[in-house]
């Protein structure tokens, strides 16, 4: 059985939420806002999870991310906004599981409204009703069948981030990309040193890294990153994880500006 990351009810209100952030000054806000039942909600989380005795219905990452794509979009556990709700999961969950999606957003689209318009089984060739499958089985397998044909894996050691996110990363602990010069910045952290002169507490610089920087947009490289967190003792040794480093709610907002066509499109169905 695939090791698999599962997402929690946190994971999801998460997503919900920055969705409702970011959409709250758009032509298109989620109004009304907020879980309409947690019952639903916890029944699509869980639907990660069902299975007889100890053996799980859904062994398989691309299954597990259906089934979940399927509950959050269906249950219709939030006033508004679930299908854009289920279509953030979907990717962090693929994200989290080492795949991304490689499709272009108009099928993105029409994939999510076959979704809500439980029309995917038929769009996918699976006929609905096949003897001892549930019409909600063969609509979690044709999802399952369109991610497969939709995503590839990828492999990484570290992820793949912006300068721009690396500043709001090391921000949280009080690092700070500074002084450009040519394809070099500088990594500064900073400490609150006690000025005897003055009498007060002041931001002093106590450790000083310098990388190569070819703008706020572009990626930082792997060995860039692996340096940064070395210098600065921001590694799984020294207690910071991946999950702890990147946070989760950076690539949330990513995800969310990567496919907001998309989103923008199911906001006004």
């Amino acid at each position: 059985m695939a090791n698999i990351i599962y997402l929690v009810k946190e994971d999801i209100l998460s997503i919900y939420n920055s969705l409702v952030n970011d959409f709250k000054s758009s032509g298109d806000p989620i109004f009304p806002s907020g879980v309409k039942s947690h019952s639903l909600l916890e029944s699509a989380i869980g639907r990660q999870h069902v299975g007889l005795g100890n053996t799980l219905k859904y062994t398989d990452i691309l299954s597990v991310c259906a089934t979940l794509t399927y509950g959050i979009c269906c249950n219709h556990a939030f006033h508004n906004g679930n299908k854009r709700t289920a279509l953030v999961s979907m990717i962090v969950h693929l994200d989290k599981n080492d795949y991304i999606l490689e499709c272009n957003q108009k099928s993105l689209f029409d994939f999510m409204i076959d979704i809500a318009d439980h029309k995917i089984a038929k769009r996918q060739n699976l006929i609905r009703g096949i003897k001892g499958l549930s019409d909600s089985d063969c609509e979690v397998a044709a999802i399952r069948q369109w991610i497969k044909y939709n995503s590839r894996t990828i492999e990484r050691a570290e992820k793949q981030i912006t300068y721009r996110q690396l500043r709001s990363i090391l921000s949280r602990w009080n690092i700070s990309l500074e002084n450009p010069n040519k394809n070099n910045i500088d990594t500064i952290q900073y400490g609150d040193k006690f000025n005897i002169f003055k009498l007060k507490h002041q931001r002093s610089p106590i450790k000083h890294l310098t990388i190569p920087y070819p703008g706020d947009s572009k990626r930082v490289s792997v060995s860039a990153l692996k340096r940064v967190r070395s210098f600065f003792k921001l590694q799984e040794t020294d207690g910071i994880d991946s999950k702890v480093f990147y946070e989760d709610r950076i690539f949330i907002d990513e995800f969310i500006n990567k496919y907001r066509k998309t989103l923008n499109r199911l906001s006004n169905r």
